[in-house]
């Protein structure tokens, strides 16, 4: 044998040898650890179940504006058994992940304990003040999450993913889309309407007909009266009339679904669709409209206000409980009238006004 052959056989010998020892290692050595590690990373992520789907709005060019998605984020995570002073590992890290120091140092304490998931989607300056720290037995790796690109447009109609009320720990769908379609969004079977959701791999996505320019405005336009006016809360709709589209639907205040648990559960509900609404003088604005768009009377028409109104043997009077002489259409959607509403109604004839 020349000396070539031997040391074509040497080297593979000694590949063969490192890659039984990372084996070794990996398998034999550490396989507790990794074992441990890689099913409480998937149990924290979901990814014992499939890829959840996107949710996407739409713009009127038809272009698709992811809503809600997945991307990876910082994740912090803890060996217990590395750690040698639980104490001083826990003074370093309490402060920088914002978690109580003695609840640390007991689980840093625990030996026998390979695998302990500490911070999901920590922030950069986090990231930064740790590895600055270099504590051993603490480690950083990216982990997928949902994330919502637009913040808080729209919040309320996606909803959000979280842990809360799971009985497994795994994410699951909150309010709003992300609860309704959780199912489709999973990539398990269920019922759906229409072609409201699309195939993916392999869980759904769902299109909306939300649009994220007029979702914006709508939202900036409400938090400004409510600014104006010093009103509580809002909402608004947004409908495209020829075909039934909802452009934009939503109320403030609204909530940051990518982090949800600054903000108060009322917040979460879309009050058009989820609160307990009477509609009262709303019906003013639809049964003006009627009068005004059959011809039987105009903005500018005049009736004069005594205040009250007798029909049917029931008495009807202004919310203030004021007369307020000569007045026109407009006037009576300025003050909200009563009287002013009956009086649109009966011009408009109630025939016309009930197929309105």
């Amino acid at each position: 044998m020349g000396v070539r052959s031997a040391l074509i056989i040497g080297i593979f010998i000694a590949l063969y040898g490192a890659v039984t020892f990372r084996l070794y290692t990996l398998q034999i050595d550490k396989g507790t650890f990794y074992s441990a590690k890689a099913e409480s990373q998937l149990a924290l992520a979901g990814m014992l179940e499939p890829v959840r789907g996107n949710i996407y709005f739409t713009d009127k060019q038809d272009d698709l504006i992811p809503a809600a998605m997945n991307k990876d984020f910082p994740f912090i995570y803890a060996v217990p058994k590395e750690i040698d002073d639980a104490a001083e590992a826990s003074e370093g890290v309490a402060p920088i992940i914002g978690k109580d120091k003695a609840d640390l140092q007991k689980i840093f304490s625990n030996k026998t304990d390979l695998y302990e998931p500490l911070l999901l989607k920590a922030s950069e300056a986090q990231i930064a003040v740790l590895k600055t720290a270099n504590i051993k037995g603490i480690y950083i790796e990216d982990q997928p999450a949902r994330y919502y690109p637009l913040g808080d447009v729209g919040s309320q109609v996606i909803g959000f993913v979280s842990t809360a009320g799971a009985k497994d720990a795994r994410p699951v769908g909150q309010y709003g889309i992300e609860s309704f379609y959780e199912d489709a969004l999973k990539g398990q079977e269920g019922s759906l309407d229409g072609d409201v959701v699309q195939p993916s791999d392999p869980g759904r996505d769902v299109h909306l007909t939300i649009d994220r320019n007029i979702q914006d405005r709508a939202g900036g336009i409400i938090s400004k009266l409510i600014g104006e006016y010093g009103a509580e809360r809002a909402s608004f709709i947004v409908e495209e009339t020829k075909t039934g589209k909802i452009l934009a639907m939503g109320g403030t205040p609204s909530f940051d679904p990518n982090a949800y648990s600054s903000s108060a559960i009322k917040d979460f509900l879309n009050p058009n669709v989820q609160e307990v609404y009477e509609p009262g003088s709303i019906f003013k604005v639809i049964t003006m409209s009627a009068g005004i768009d059959s011809g039987a009377i105009t903005p500018d028409t005049t009736y004069v206000d005594t205040g009250f109104l007798t029909l049917n043997g029931k008495t009807v009077r202004n919310w203030d409980l004021q007369a307020h002489g000569l007045m026109t259409m407009t006037n009576v959607i300025e003050k909200s009238l009563n009287t002013g509403a009956a009086f649109a109604e009966r011009k408009t004839g109630h025939k016309t006004f009930h197929d309105y």
